[in-house]
């Protein structure tokens, strides 16, 4: 099959590095630069010709959707955003943020239904953490996940942006904006859901340990950490809540990690990803595991996730021959056992994990 027609899926697949708690990159790649950094970027000029596919190509569901668009040069701005999809202007990684808030059972949806003249919507009010330009709010909103959103920043700079994309897609009735420091503009009730994207792990900690969610009215939560994927799993479960979902997604070079977190584990109890995963295997493997790769990431055994683990299979096995263990113990038993783990999920899911 001729390169150009590889699914995207794929090319990116292909040209994906690891996140930084796996050290996992492109074999490859790794052959072309000698990359032994755990860093997402790419490590010089040579590489680039191994960098995932463009955005654009991500953004444009195909090339026709691309001509459709530039038909629309002539249309009056204010009128072709109010209808416009903001989808075209989203990577894969914020899409699938927002599409996994609206990915609710019945259940859950029906006490999270909106208050408001359009049933439709899963939500009542999505608080979105960190909005930079406020794309996911008027997606949640375009999409009727959400009856309304608050934008909330704590830069006067993003916040502008997002105010003005609001005004362009007409929906400054439904979506406001707000200056604030985490979650210390918002109000008891003023909010069922929360979104926070794209922030460092020990940062999202801070913001989420900082208030009282079931006191604000949060009752579900999209969270993705982009570092400490390990220490932020731990958190969510220290502090009560529980991961009904996660995914793996790679985007433009970049492996991503959302999940969708119920703060009311009851609501969950016995369903969630983890309890399924220790039904299966003992359960203190099935939490170690968890915290490093994510009980619902496990249990999916998607083809990206296992081009994931292979990946790091190959990466770790290659650091290990070179890396002394008498100059570097700690780290060494850290790729060791991080191997150990790859191998047990690997041949599990040949036998039927």
């Amino acid at each position: 099959m001729s390169k150009e027609k590889l699914s995207r899926q794929d090319a990116q697949e292909r040209q994906c590095f690891q996140s930084p708690d796996s050290g996992i990159a492109d074999r490859d790649t790794m052959k072309k630069t000698g990359i032994q950094s755990t860093d997402y970027r790419i490590a010089d000029k040579d590489a680039k010709n191994f960098s995932c596919i463009p955005s654009s190509d991500i953004r444009l569901a195909d090339r026709d959707a691309s001509k459709e668009a530039s038909t629309e040069l002539n249309v009056p701005s204010a009128a072709k955003n109010s209808s416009q999809d903001v989808a075209l202007k989203m990577s894969k990684r914020l899409i699938t943020v927002a599409d996994m808030l609206g990915e609710v059972k019945g259940e859950r949806s029906s006490k999270s239904a909106c208050s408001t003249e359009d049933p439709l919507c899963s939500y009542r009010c999505v608080a979105d953490v960190g909005c930079d330009h406020g794309y996911v709010s008027i997606y949640l909103v375009q999409k009727k996940m959400a009856a309304s959103c608050l934008a909330m920043d704590v830069r006067k700079g993003p916040l502008g942006m997002a105010e003005k994309n609001i005004e362009e897609y007409r929906l400054s009735d439904k979506i406001k904006v707000r200056l604030s420091d985490g979650l210390s503009g918002l109000a008891p009730g003023e909010a069922d859901a929360l979104v926070i994207a794209g922030m460092g792990g020990k940062l999202m900690i801070s913001i989420l340990d900082k208030m009282d969610l079931s006191l604000l009215g949060i009752k579900t939560m999209v969270l993705q950490p982009q570092s400490d994927l390990e220490e932020f799993r731990r958190y969510i479960l220290d502090a009560g809540f529980a991961v009904e979902d996660e995914r793996i997604i790679c985007d433009e070079g970049k492996y991503y990690f959302p999940m969708r977190v119920s703060v009311y584990p009851s609501d969950t109890s016995g369903n969630d990803a983890l309890s399924l995963l220790s039904d299966r295997i003992p359960k203190d493997r099935a939490l170690c595991l968890h915290f490093r790769y994510g009980a619902s990431n496990i249990l999916r055994q998607d083809r990206t996730f296992i081009s994931y683990l292979l990946h790091g299979r190959e990466v770790t096995t290659s650091i290990l021959k070179t890396l002394n263990p008498n100059s570097h113990p700690d780290r060494y038993l850290q790729l060791k056992e991080e191997l150990e783990d790859i191998n047990y999920l690997l041949s599990g899911f040949e036998n039927g994990l």
